[in-house]
């Protein structure tokens, strides 16, 4: 039985190179149920939160941990790695976990490619986790990879079957220091932004996990099926979270928000029900085929003041070859609805689809400038594992090809890790910075501009602009 665990909120930063890119610095959701399922089950548990190599060996050394674990999206994999060097130095007999979405998708090829860790875990971390520090048999324990006692690695099969999501506590924010994510309410982070605004502390809920969607530029870390959970104890979470820290800013995590619209309203009649509404902002991300004005008519009641889709395309022939299965007029209806109804909407797109061309980039940022909304962003489009954009890049499929397989260039925004035939990566790059200049350089987008323009952004334009670095 392991009698102390330590969780990293983040990995420790080496080498970000896609710093214009928009990175998860808050409290990880993800993290903190986990800590709080471990402490459920009566397992000791801390997090640190630091990009300090220096105090996290300090911490590290204080606490003492049997068992130590880390997330890892694809981008910071390497990030990850290095974390777990500075754990092996400070503590060599320490067993170290990696998880999340990257080796969730090659678990077995991440201990391969990196020595430094013990185990890697595929999907949910909870119940896994809970194993492995109980001391379960490794062989045992579905959806690992490990290091067998003759340094052979092992993979053990999928989980057979998923937590229910009634048995997971309310996530543990007491192990973070709180008061360092608060938020102001319309989100200005710029060098130029007032700090003198009513902040909020920004904390993630989960109402639902799983997305039955066909995306195939999406990796699904919990399945296609979709599981909910009450909306009483939704809004019971919040209200805790509200008597805690008192007026907060919610985000839920679930990727496409109001799938199920009876379970949708009934969350939103809870919120209500509790006056939570009056206390709390909160946005979520959906679909525009899956909200209607009944729904989000209730969720304007409830408090949301922002909702985020993503469009990807102007293009309607690269919409059906991607999987999105919408047109440009329901976006068009889906946005105006946000709009008559006063939720403020935030879209995203994605440039070098498959079968992309230059054309169909110009038609989706031609398409994006006649959009009402207040902010957008430009993605390269990014070949992660357990995608069938990937399997496509691998087989040379739709133009596509893989340029590079060092995760650190798998970011959103540098777009290197593959090109299209027709459209080379320096164009491509060129397209994206024209679709972000013709979006923000015009009247009524500018202040929304500089309100967010941070010194890390200018450097990394810097960068590229002159190919320094």
């Amino acid at each position: 039985m392991v009698k102390r665990v330590i969780l990293f909120n983040k990995p420790l930063i080496k080498n970000r190179l896609d710093k214009a890119e928009e990175a998860d610095n808050g409290p990880r959701i993800g993290i903190a149920s986990m800590a709080a399922y471990l402490l459920k089950n009566k397992i000791e548990v801390d997090i640190i939160d630091t990009e300090d190599a220096g105090s996290a060996r300090k911490r590290l050394k204080e606490y003492n941990p049997d068992l130590v674990g880390i997330p890892a999206y694809t981008p910071e994999v390497y990030d990850s790695a290095y974390t777990a060097q500075i754990i092996k130095e400070t503590l060599p007999k320490s067993i170290v976990v990696v998880g999340g979405a990257h080796p969730s998708a090659m678990r077995k090829e991440t201990l391969e490619e990196f020595g430094i860790f013990d185990i890697a875990v595929a999907g949910e971390g909870e119940q896994v986790l809970l194993d492995i520090a109980s001391a379960k048999p490794l062989e045992a324990i579905e959806g690992i990879a490990y290091r067998d006692k003759d340094g052979s690695i092992k993979s053990n099969g999928p989980r057979t079957k998923l937590l229910d999501l009634h048995d997971i506590p309310f996530p543990d924010w007491n192990l973070y220091d709180m008061d360092r994510y608060r938020v102001p309410e319309d989100q200005g982070e710029g060098i130029f932004s007032s700090r003198n605004k009513k902040n909020r502390i920004a904390i993630q809920i989960e109402f639902a996990r799983g997305c039955p969607f066909d995306c195939i530029f999406c990796f699904r870390i919990s399945g296609k099926s979709i599981r909910y959970r009450p909306p009483s104890a939704v809004a019971e979470e919040i209200k805790k979270n509200v008597e805690r820290y008192g007026h907060i800013k919610v985000y839920f995590i679930e990727g496409t928000f109001g799938i199920d619209r009876n379970m949708t309203l009934q969350l939103c009649d809870a919120i209500m029900e509790k006056g939570l509404n009056r206390k709390i902002i909160w946005e979520a991300s959906s679909r525009v085929d899956v909200v209607n004005k009944e729904m989000l008519v209730r969720m304007k009641e409830a408090g949301c003041r922002n909702i985020g889709f993503g469009i990807e395309s102007g293009d309607p022939d690269i919409l059906r070859k991607v999987g999105k299965n919408t047109t440009p007029q329901k976006i068009i209806d889906a946005i105006n609805l946000c709009n008559q109804v006063g939720i403020q909407v935030g879209t995203t797109f994605i440039l070098g689809h498959p079968y992309e061309t230059r054309a169909s980039i110009i038609k989706t940022i031609k398409f994006a400038k006649r959009l009402p909304v207040a902010t957008t962003n430009f993605a390269i489009m990014v070949p992660f594992p357990g995608t069938e954009v990937r399997r496509m890049a691998v087989d040379n499929v739709g133009g596509l090809r893989i340029r590079s397989n060092d995760w650190r260039y798998y970011g959103k925004q540098i777009g290197y890790a593959m090109e299209l035939e027709q459209i080379p990566h320096k164009e491509l790059l060129s397209l994206q910075n024209r679709a972000y200049f013709e979006f923000y350089f015009r009247p009524g987008r500018i202040k929304y501009f500089l309100k967010h323009l941070t010194w890390g952004r200018i450097a990394f334009a810097c960068k590229r602009l002159f190919r320094i670095g």
